[in-house]
């Protein structure tokens, strides 16, 4: 069995003490990456999600009033709440990236560039 910590290097993903409570699966196939994130607590519209130079970003963020006036003794729920995930993948179409969000979990497809030939014949004078 690989080590996860591998994959994150080679996916570049970025892991830090948020991106613990977004926990996330991803599959690939010759045609996308497929990205599964727990993201529960969160309402689709308290997402957001940005692709750029090659970064794929998800940031969850909300905030909860708190107008009751309860005597709270122990309170474990905050007020604010914020994770963020970025992950590096290239060579992908941008403007076709989809995502879904039910029941707290994102879904992203992200499919990937038709492979081009990069071999260059170079001639000898």
């Amino acid at each position: 069995m690989i080590p996860g910590r591998i994959f994150d290097d080679l996916l570049g993903v970025e892991k830090t003490p948020a991106s613990r409570s977004m926990l996330c699966d991803i599959s690939e196939d010759d045609n996308a990456y497929y990205l599964e994130l727990e993201i529960p607590g969160f309402a689709k519209d308290d997402i957001k999600i940005e692709y750029d130079k090659g970064i794929l970003k998800i940031v969850a963020e909300k905030t909860i009033s708190s107008t009751d006036d309860k005597n709270y003794i122990h309170r474990e729920r905050r007020s604010y709440s914020k994770c963020e995930r970025a992950f590096s993948l290239t060579d992908v179409d941008e403007d076709a990236i989809k995502a879904i969000f039910n029941n707290g979990i994102l879904q992203i497809n992200v499919p990937k560039l038709e492979k081009q030939e990069t071999k260059k014949i170079v001639n000898i004078d």
